[in-house]
């Protein structure tokens, strides 16, 4: 989850009256990567602090999975059973063992519907934004297990009542399946409560300590990576025709070694009024469009450092 990192810093906008090719400033800005748990419990440890560098795929923060290490034992030794019981196909079965299956199917179906509810209750305030995309999905992942179980005990019904072998193998292979699948749940519910970084970059902000409750959708870490990064800029409906998508500009800013290419990805359709904290009177009666250019490279950008862009060979006034 990403969150776009605002800094209160000016932003400039100029054109070089009288220049065919205007030359803007602007500044740099980036998208916070925003780490978050799927599921909700206390977080039991903090393997990084603000300011440290992180590799892809490094550990960063854990949260206590009691819950999840019993429920992932239990589908494991469900498996187990589960094969078992493929591999006994010469037992047949007892009118009381039929009882219980169809007890267990009874069950079973009323737990599917109630997923089903569920899920269409969630479905029905997605669009509000009221549950996230991940809820949804979840809630549809146990509505699928549901499903898959009473399939499992509607096949083992129909294999207790007929004697055909064949069908008790196919009843059999079904049960193990459905167990695989909540056992592949119940992992992946577990590798959820450990938070490791998507990419290379640096801990921007850490919102928990351990010991702290941490729900589900909470962001604990922020991540700035510099891949992220990208140039912001305005320009004057005068201006806009010069540009588009794709077309590399030249970024300029103090302490760079050289002007840094970037391309531009964005411009916005609709126009705005220039910030009135920043321009004069005469310049807050134009409309501007924003602009978003990503950088070829950003060993020397920071977000928030002001920065000039020039179009084709203009290059930055003398300071």
């Amino acid at each position: 989850m990403k969150k776009r990192c605002a800094f209160a810093l000016p932003l400039l906008l100029a054109g070089c009256g009288g220049e065919e090719l205007p030359r803007f400033q602007g500044y740099v800005d980036v998208d916070l990567v925003r780490l978050a748990p799927s599921q909700s419990g206390h977080l039991q440890e903090l393997l990084v602090e603000r300011g440290d560098s992180v590799t892809l795929d490094q550990t960063l923060a854990r949260l206590e999975a009691t819950p999840e290490n019993a429920a992932l034992a239990q589908s494991r030794a469900q498996l187990v059973q589960a094969q078992a019981t493929a591999r006994d196909l010469d037992t047949g079965k007892r009118p009381e063992e039929i009882a219980v299956i169809r007890a267990q199917l009874a069950q079973a179906e009323s737990n599917r519907q109630l997923a089903e509810r569920q899920l269409k209750r969630q479905r029905e305030v997605f669009s509000k934004g009221y549950v996230s995309q991940q809820d949804l999905d979840r809630q549809q992942t146990l509505l699928d297990s549901q499903t898959a179980q009473v399939a499992e005990l509607r096949a083992q019904l129909k294999t207790a009542e007929l004697a055909a072998r064949s069908q008790q193998r196919k009843a059999a292979e079904a049960g193990i399946a459905a167990t695989k699948a909540g056992e592949d749940l119940n992992r992946w519910k577990l590798d959820e409560k450990t938070l490791h970084a998507p990419e290379n970059g640096r801990i921007e902000q850490i919102y928990f300590r351990p010991g702290e409750w941490v729900n589900a959708g909470q962001p604990v870490l922020d991540l700035y990576a510099p891949a992220h990064l990208k140039i912001r800029f305005f320009v004057p409906q005068a201006s806009l025709p010069k540009l588009k998508p794709g077309l590399v500009v030249k970024v300029h800013c103090d302490g760079c070694p050289a002007e840094i290419p970037a391309t531009i990805r964005f411009i916005s359709e609709q126009s705005e009024f220039t910030p009135p904290v920043i321009y004069s009177q005469e310049q807050r009666q134009k409309l501007v469009y924003l602009v978003e250019a990503t950088p070829s490279q950003a060993e020397h950008l920071r977000a928030g450092q002001p920065v000039d862009i020039l179009l084709a060979d203009n290059q930055p006034a003398q300071k």
